[in-house]
């Protein structure tokens, strides 16, 4: 949030420099943007930590104050990952339902800390439920501003200098309107409602009236608003295409490397052995395209990833060919494997299997 003490230049600076937000103010803009929010009153919970970090402008304040964190729970204790409850598999899909109360004999069957347990999940459940519907129409209030602010096209520099106005206009009328004189002036250049130097000449040589001269100022500032809107259109529209083709490329991208993975794994005996080297080749090829600031296609992809696989299969040739060599039977036929040979008895039978002979 602005300091209090922000001089008049710095006050309009965020509305006057791209020039969007004074043009584009209207009487309807104004009431808008203007209406106060009613605040909702909701404490959070004991155990929730107060954020360290100073909200840095008013934007900020409106989220921090919609997005505190809920109270951390205790969790149940857990067996094999699953909580140690009776119920647990007998929870309703429908998260509005209320789960089936237990009959007497259920009751009755239940040891002492699964109830107590229950009972603790049950106090759980309600503290939550009641702390979501407190924050419920803060969220949807939320949701509305950010509407607001999307489809007005507003920067946040711009939102933090339309509250700082509203705070003065609330709190220091003398300061408001000091800080509003340049931008009203600037309107008043906006809507045409100063002649410009050319109608001005005009009008002071008596070649032109002054209201004609000013319908004429009037009539270039809503084209020049109406080209600037359509710059603006078309920019937006480009920068919403170049998103998502980004994507598009990025997730060709993941899935031809997944498909490739998934071939190389069902036909490769060796994958676990060489996994490792060939995603850090992978990796390393990737991140050669994001220096470039390009991002590669799924056929560039599919390309590096075989080259990533080749490279490593030829470090770890020799070891993958001893692994899988043959057994060589000897001159009888029968295998020279140490480990099918008969136990030796005698020395002879020693050199006879070392010989490979019967």
């Amino acid at each position: 949030m602005p300091d209090s003490s922000l001089e008049n230049d710095s006050a309009a600076e965020g509305i006057n420099e791209s020039g969007k937000a004074a043009e584009s103010l209207s009487p309807t803009d104004v009431n808008t943007a203007s209406s106060p929010v009613t605040p909702t009153d909701a404490k959070p919970a004991e155990s929730s930590p107060a954020s360290a970090d100073k909200p840095k402008d008013m934007l900020e304040v409106v989220k921090a104050a919609l997005d505190k964190p809920k109270a951390d729970a205790s969790p149940a204790p857990e067996k094999d990952g699953k909580p140690e409850t009776a119920e647990s598999e007998a929870a309703p899909e429908d998260g509005d339902a209320e789960p089936p109360d237990l009959s007497k004999d259920e009751r009755a069957q239940l040891s002492a800390k699964t109830t107590n347990r229950m009972r603790y999940l049950d106090r759980g459940f309600k503290k939550f439920k009641a702390e979501a519907d407190n924050l419920r129409p803060m969220a949807e209030q939320m949701r509305q501003i950010e509407h607001f602010v999307t489809n007005a096209g507003l920067e946040p520099k711009e939102v933090n200098a339309g509250f700082e106005m509203m705070r003065m206009m609330k709190n220091d009328p003398v300061k408001a309107y000091e800080a509003f004189t340049p931008i009203f002036l600037q309107l008043r250049k906006l809507a045409g409602e100063v002649l410009p130097e050319d109608l001005r000449k005009k009008v002071d040589s008596g070649h032109l009236p002054e209201d004609v001269a000013l319908e004429l100022s009037r009539t270039k500032a809503r084209e020049a608003h109406a080209t600037r809107q359509a710059e603006q259109q078309s920019a937006a529209a480009r920068q919403r295409t170049e998103t998502e083709t980004r994507q598009s490329q990025i997730t060709a991208g993941q899935q031809a490397l997944s498909a490739w993975e998934d071939k190389w794994k069902a036909t490769s005996p060796d994958y676990a052995l060489m996994y490792d080297s060939v995603k850090d080749r992978i990796e390393l090829g990737l991140a050669g395209f994001a220096r470039q600031n390009k991002i590669p296609t799924a056929q560039e992809v599919y390309t590096l990833a075989e080259e990533a696989k080749k490279a490593v299969e030829a470090r770890f040739k020799p070891l993958t060919t001893n692994r899988r060599k043959p057994i060589d039977p000897g001159p009888s036929g029968s295998p020279t494997n140490p480990a099918s040979q008969p136990k030796p008895k005698n020395h002879l039978d020693v050199v006879k299997g070392v010989l490979g002979i019967a």
